[in-house]
């Protein structure tokens, strides 16, 4: 009999969820490193064209009252402000810590809002370009690569901009601009966050996965159930210390169930120190096939139902006529010694058996004596089966049956003998 211990590693089956990992491939998305002021960006934003501005609200060092929003950006402190004219175009962006993968999945997000000048023709209707490339992008606009706008028709209120997308290439670089050409009305921009699928800016750990194992498998590595495509060199945390390195090599003889976490932390010049995860999770099963003792039995005895410690399994060996239920007849299997087998079947399996015994039945049939006059001699009375014990007028020896007529004196007397056990 071997115990059975199922690794479920949700539902241990395998599938794999996509999952945005936490961390972000822009530095500074809340534009509030550096001293700030007119004509720069804070050092992580890089200019492409002209003077975009680094400021807050209320107005602080940037000139210009009507050029400023009054409404404190949801993101805090300051934020970018740019304008577009005939020729030219306040254009900025970043450059990221690693470069986004083609085919994978992103969503990009950021804080957008517009100055409301009356004198202005584009004071209700305005709007902002963004854009990726491989290196600063070419022309007067943003980028090319899976490019977008947003249109501004509130003046002086905050609206969040969110875009899903599937990057179209490896690319670098993400770049604003202003897409109307109006040089009295500014836009802005602040909390400026791209979350990806396929990388997390400080390290991919995969996505979650699930497996099932018996205990006698040999050892799994659970980096291998991870989906997606999990960086190298991280480290594994769960019930059980695991060996192989980022590998984790899982025992199902020795280690426990439970959740087991990857980590991987980002290094320069990504965001370090901030970890992405991937779980496997493994639930413990059994499958018992230990067989409770029964017997012995005598060949005259009724049928029995067997038990094992886990149902489900299939019976069989002499006297099983019921190979679901276990049920065990006596006086089918006849007197002897039968081995019966408990077998259970799936995704762990487990086999056991138990040696059955019947003794044949006894016979107590006495052998006729008698008529026997007074002063007869005593006799030993005989049955069919030896071992029993004699009762009755004029026994005089319960074991040997020895039966003194003078003892029993004249009449009619009844003997009795008895086999137990």
């Amino acid at each position: 009999m071997k115990n059975i211990l199922k690794l479920s590693f949700v539902a241990l089956i395998f599938f794999a969820t996509p999952s945005l990992f936490g961390q972000d491939l822009i530095l500074d998305g809340s534009v509030e490193l550096g001293a700030g002021g007119t004509a720069t960006v804070p050092p992580d934003w890089t200019l492409v064209q002209h003077t975009p501005d680094n400021c807050q609200s209320p107005p602080s060092p940037c000139p210009g009252p009507s050029y400023v929003i009054n409404t404190t950006s949801p993101d805090g402190g300051r934020w970018i402000r740019f304008f577009r004219g005939g020729g030219w175009n306040e254009r900025f962006g970043q450059f990221f810590c690693e470069p986004l993968v083609a085919g994978q999945t992103y969503t990009l997000e950021f804080w957008a809002s517009h100055s409301d000048l009356n004198s202005s023709a584009n004071a209700s209707n305005t709007g902002i370009d963004f854009g990726f490339s491989v290196g600063l992008p070419g022309g007067t606009g943003a980028g090319a690569g899976n490019a977008g706008s947003v249109n501004l028709t509130n003046p002086e209120v905050w609206q969040l901009v969110s875009v899903t997308f599937v990057a179209a290439g490896n690319y670098d670089f993400l770049s604003f601009a202003k897409n109307t050409t109006d040089t009295q009305n500014a836009c802005y921009i602040d909390g400026v966050s791209l979350v990806g699928t396929g990388s997390s800016g400080g390290g991919n750990p995969g996505t979650n996965g699930t497996l099932s194992v018996c205990p006698t498998d040999p050892a799994v590595n659970l980096f291998d159930q991870l989906g997606g495509t999990p960086d190298t060199g991280g480290t594994w945390t769960g019930p059980s210390p695991l060996g192989g390195g980022h590998l984790g090599t899982f025992d199902p003889g020795t280690d426990a169930a439970g959740v087991y976490t990857y980590e991987v932390t980002g290094t320069s010049p990504c965001v370090a120190g901030t970890p992405a995860t991937a779980t496997v999770t493994v639930s413990a099963g059994s499958a018992d096939a230990t067989i409770t003792p029964a017997g012995p039995f005598c060949d005259n005895d009724a049928a029995v139902n067997l038990n094992a410690v886990d149902p489900g399994g299939n019976w069989s060996g002499t006297g099983i006529t019921n190979v679901t239920a276990g049920t065990f007849d006596p006086s089918v299997a006849g007197a002897g010694s039968h081995t019966i087998t408990y077998d259970i079947t799936g995704g762990c399996s487990d086999t056991d058996t138990e040696v059955i015994t019947v003794n044949a039945s006894a016979d107590a049939t006495i052998t006729a004596a008698g008529p026997f006059c007074a002063t007869d001699a005593a006799v030993n009375l005989t049955a069919a089966d030896p071992g029993g014990t004699w009762s009755g007028p004029g026994i005089t020896d319960a074991n040997l049956g020895t039966f003194d007529p003078a003892t029993a004196g004249g009449g009619t007397h009844t003997i009795t003998y008895e086999i137990t056990g």
